[in-house]
């Protein structure tokens, strides 16, 4: 008898050929079955790049969809006063502790949307990276024991995060 994948199989009386044949099957079940886990692991990868991603952008959705036209607005601004910024006027008018004029507010704005691209954009760098290092681990992998535990792996972006916007904070 040999142990198949799940199951003990007799092969006493089978052909050479029958035996690889067995051998075969089995082997193309633990490949799937490995292969099934590696597909499993990424998927877990990616929940943690995303619950750590979340914690970062503690703002709304349709917020964070305008942070393009934001930002696109304040690199112009920057590149030249005159630039219309339509949506920075618009949040900026509603925000007196930017200042006391419309280009104050305006000016204070786009420094503050300039500053936070750069935090977000070192941050979020960072956790892509190590998501991509991290898959192609998983991706490398040739035995079960090559998965790192995803415990450390979440230790691992969280640590990151910290230590990224630590530094962003001491600057």
């Amino acid at each position: 008898k040999i142990t198949g994948f799940g199951e003990n199989i007799d092969v006493s009386e089978m052909t050479d050929e029958e035996k690889a044949e067995v051998d075969n099957i089995e082997n193309a079940k633990r490949e799937a079955a490995f292969n099934a886990a590696k597909e499993t692991r990424i998927n877990s990868l990616n929940r943690i790049f995303q619950e750590v991603s979340d914690r970062i952008a503690k703002y709304p959705a349709n917020e964070i969809a305008s942070w393009n036209i934001q930002l696109a607005e304040a690199k112009a601004y920057q590149a030249d006063n005159t630039a219309p910024t339509p949506m920075i006027d618009l949040i900026a008018s509603h925000r007196d502790d930017l200042g006391s004029t419309v280009e104050e507010k305006r000016q204070n704005l786009v420094n503050r949307i300039l500053n936070h691209d750069v935090q977000w954009t070192t941050i979020i760098g960072n956790l892509i990276g190590l998501r991509h290092k991290k898959e192609l681990e998983i991706q490398n992998a040739t035995s079960f024991s090559d998965f790192e535990d995803i415990n450390d792996i979440r230790r691992e972006f969280y640590s990151l995060f910290r230590d990224v916007k630590n530094s962003l904070e001491s600057q």
